[in-house]
Parts: C-alpha cells; structure tokens; sequence
C-alpha cells in the first residue's frame, strides 16, 4: 500500500512573492538581510502587500498536483491570524489547493502536532529549527545560501519522487 506524503508548506517568500511587495514600498529594502528590519506595524499599515503579491511561477500547478495524487498539504505560516481573510482570498484567487492554514510563531511546534513527512520553507531560521524534523525543499532566495535543497523554479520539482535534506 502506497504511503502518502503529508507536506508543510510556507507562503511568504515559498508559493508568494511577498518581498517583491516589500521591495516597493520600502527604497533600502535588501533581500540578502534576513530577516530585514521592517518598520513597526509594517504590514498592518501595508496589508495591500500580501494581498497583491504574485504567486511562484508554477506552484499552485505542483501543489495541485501532489493533492490529486492522494497527499496531503497544510500552510504553515508565521503570518498574523488578522491576515486569514487576505491570505485565503490570495490562496483561493490563484487557484491553490484547499487545505488548512495554520497561523503560528512556532512552526516546530506545530511540525510535532501534525508530523509532516516533508516541507518547503525559505526562512533560514525556520529551517534551522526544523531540518532534524524531516526534509526540506528550499525556494532559493540571497538569505538561504548556506542550505541545500534549494531549488531556482517550481516547474523542475517533482514533490512526489524527489526528497531533499537540508544539512
């Protein structure tokens, strides 16, 4: 019997080009600082940003594929429980897979309750906490260079036979 995949999936700067937002509104913004220093209640005075932002080339495409194939996926995102209304419209509008959202600060905590078999996930202190866990898929960004996993374009994953370890 085929075991199914169960994978943990990041939003901002993982399936959602949010820092491309940022970099509009804010002239010094710099990728390669992470996590750059936002002005208090940025994206409470900003939340056009998340709303606006485009999707990774071809990750709604893979992700619907993954899910038609029997896995499962859960966004895990370290986005403010206010943004749920905006980030299941942005889900929705770019034609995501259904599946939870999960708001928290402690995404290890939250990869124990649901034992996620494989996650995708750009943040280098997200990756840190979690790459004893299980492996990773990395969206290659200037401030994640020291992990491997990476990967440049959605269109040249294949989530259900490849697996790759962040070390």
């Amino acid at each position: 019997m085929k075991q199914y995949e169960y994978a943990m999936i990041d939003i901002d700067n993982s399936i959602c080009q949010t820092n491309e937002q940022i970099q509009l509104k804010i002239k010094d913004f710099n990728e390669s600082v992470y996590p750059y220093p936002l002005p208090l209640n940025f994206f409470e005075d900003n939340p056009d940003v998340f709303l606006v932002a485009a999707p990774c080339r071809g990750a709604a495409e893979k992700l619907t594929e993954f899910v038609s194939l029997g896995n499962r996926i859960a966004y895990v995102t370290a986005r403010e429980p206010w943004t749920r209304t905006i980030t299941n419209y942005w889900l929705k509008k770019h034609n995501f897979p259904l599946a939870p959202v999960l708001f928290t600060q402690d995404k290890r905590e939250v990869a124990l309750r649901y034992n996620f078999t494989f996650g995708i996930d750009d943040a280098p202190h997200e990756l840190s906490r979690l790459i004893d866990l299980m492996p990773f898929f990395v969206p290659a960004r200037g401030y994640n260079e020291g992990f491997t996993g990476r990967f440049e374009d959605w269109c040249s994953l294949d989530l259900c036979t490849e697996k790759v370890c962040v070390i």
